[in-house]
């Protein structure tokens, strides 16, 4: 999974709009990471799931995830060497 398969824990009370709605986004993208974990396992239940590989930390990106920019490239190989 490229993103979404964590989030922590955070005291939203003194969130506005803005950081609300960027909050509700960080967790959808969490959700629909699982969710397609969840259909993987529907649709192949022979199969055992033994491990899920996904980032502890959110990955570089914009509004396109991957636009192959050489900083987020690299950002996101340290954080990949950091998690391993």
């Amino acid at each position: 999974m490229n993103s979404g398969g964590t989030f922590n824990e955070k005291d939203a009370s003194g969130f506005k709009a803005l950081r609300m709605g960027l909050r509700y986004l960080e967790i959808q993208l969490y959700y629909r990471s699982m969710d397609l974990l969840l259909r993987a396992k529907a649709a192949y239940p022979k199969i055992n799931f033994w491990y899920v590989v996904a980032p502890t930390n959110k990955l570089d990106g914009g509004l396109i995830p991957f636009t192959f920019d050489t900083k987020q490239i690299e950002s996101n190989i340290n954080k990949g060497i950091k998690d391993a």
